[in-house]
């Protein structure tokens, strides 16, 4: 056989007879597990400190009749996160009452609890793109430009944010 382009040579044993399920080593000090079913394969090989998956897509390869297609990625392909990432919690939709702040809290209730409330306008939101997509989507964890991190640092982070009668935390994280 042959990862990423390197001939390699496996030594296998059936991990549990008539199974179809293999495990064991690589030449170059790698191991191995695979299962077999037909035309399908489901496997996992690690060979010179990267991991590789193997896995079926479920439909056959219409240029070989009777052939699975398969896809493979590796863990090298896989890249760390770097950068600063959006979170926004909507404290009137009870996001953050396990955090200590109840979804039926007012402008007052905040002001009294020490917080400081801020109001967050459509105008606002223009130089806040990440920020209004989130408002509209929900997805979290939204890669942040430069810019709009040093925006939420300046005008939100540790505030309260007031958009259209609810209430929110604007923050980030840092990877």
């Amino acid at each position: 056989m042959h990862i990423a382009g390197q001939p390699c040579t496996a030594d296998l044993e059936e991990s549990l007879h008539g199974t179809g399920s293999f495990t064991g080593t690589l030449s170059g000090d790698g191991r191995a597990h695979l299962t077999i079913s037909g035309d399908v394969l489901r496997g996992y090989f690690e060979i010179g400190g990267v991991a590789y998956w193997v896995e079926s897509t479920g439909r056959y390869d219409a240029e070989s009749p009777g052939k699975v297609l398969h896809y493979v990625h590796s863990s090298a392909d896989v890249k760390g996160l770097s950068g600063c990432y959006l979170t926004l919690y909507n404290i009137s939709n009870g996001d953050l009452e396990d955090s200590g702040y109840p979804a039926d809290w007012t402008k007052a209730d905040f002001l009294s609890g020490g917080h400081e409330v801020v109001p967050l306008t459509d105008t606002d939101l223009v130089d806040l793109p990440k920020v209004n997509e989130t408002l509209r989507t929900g997805f979290m964890e939204v890669p942040l430009s430069y810019n709009e991190t040093m925006r939420i640092v300046k005008g939100y982070r540790g505030k309260i944010a007031e958009y259209r009668g609810n209430y929110y935390v604007i923050d980030f994280f840092e990877s």
